[in-house]
């Protein structure tokens, strides 16, 4: 009945969590597709191990590296459920999870995805960035799509979809930007312009942060400038041009979209809306990263004083 697949690279630490909290779901009647992406630590073996212990995990390592947007896709394309659920290597869901979001699809039948509402899981402990609350049980996609852009919902992703939508819009977008080669964005963007969708407002998913957020301005005000921070800075400062691409396709989406003319220029205008709140937030997040940075050097040169 339901797919769940589950991208995995080099993520030893919390994928047994993970996998746990899958496998401890009240809905059983599914299958879970893990893909590991050519891990150079112990995933690989400890996906094995599992599998081993449950025959509804379906284990695939690829033999070289396809990149986050293809082992999505991978794991897409393997999917043998009427259903499917991107799952990610590091985040925990309730146990009513799968049951609750099955039980809208049935309850309506006309949405193509079903979310519910979530929590930040950082160190143990859970937090709301911002809240979501969503105003009806279902929302037609026009609606749904306005919410989004509103909001920047993340539950949209990883909600419980129908494996047909899915496989029809192709699946995690790709696309010729540096860096990513892909958009979250632009994923839901096309889930949403397929058909309604129905919420539940319970806290049923738990996105984990292993410090990319919550510890981004503290790593810069200790002056903290591994490989793995350069990289994430080097990668940050390319938003503005991958949000341009999401603009780009948002507006071709929209224009080609079966939405009436004044349901496309509300969504025009709201695209825009949105492109420029985005980048003003990336510049408000620059000039807090220099702050930090410029009190990391302060408080650096007052002890070599």
């Amino acid at each position: 009945m339901i797919s769940i697949g589950m991208p995995s690279y080099n993520g030893k630490q919390y994928i047994s969590q993970a996998i746990r909290s899958l496998l401890d779901q009240t809905y059983q009647n599914y299958e879970l597709i893990i893909s590991d992406d050519n891990s150079t630590d112990d995933t690989s073996k400890i996906c094995r191990l599992w599998a081993k212990k449950d025959k509804r995990l379906r284990f695939f390592t690829q033999k070289k590296r396809l990149g986050v947007a293809q082992n999505f896709n991978f794991v897409l394309k393997k999917a043998r459920g009427k259903y499917f659920v991107w799952a990610g290597q590091d985040d925990l869901w309730d146990k009513h999870f799968i049951a609750t979001l099955l039980q809208l699809l049935k309850d309506y039948p006309n949405a193509t995805t079903a979310v519910s509402n979530y929590e930040n899981l950082f160190e143990g402990k859970t937090y709301i960035v911002k809240k979501h609350d969503f105003d009806n049980v279902s929302l037609a996609s026009f609606r749904a799509i306005l919410h989004f852009l509103k909001t920047n919902n993340l539950s949209y992703f990883y909600g419980l979809h129908r494996t047909s939508v899915l496989k029809k819009i192709g699946g995690y977008h790709q696309d010729s930007r540096p860096f990513f080669h892909s958009s979250d964005h632009l994923t839901i963007l096309k889930i949403l312009f397929q058909g309604n969708v129905v919420f539940s407002k319970k806290v049923l998913f738990f996105k984990r942060d292993t410090g990319t957020y919550t510890k981004r301005f503290s790593y810069l005000e200790e002056l903290l400038f591994t490989q793995k921070v350069r990289r994430s800075i080097l990668r940050y400062l390319s938003f503005p041009l991958s949000f341009l691409y999401d603009l780009f396709y948002s507006l071709s989406y929209t224009a080609r979209s079966r939405f009436t003319l004044v349901e496309k220029l509300i969504l025009i205008c709201s695209l825009l809306i949105f492109f420029l709140k985005r980048n003003l937030d990336f510049m408000m997040s620059i000039l807090l990263g220099i702050w930090h940075v410029l009190k990391g050097v302060f408080r650096y040169s007052y002890h070599v004083q």
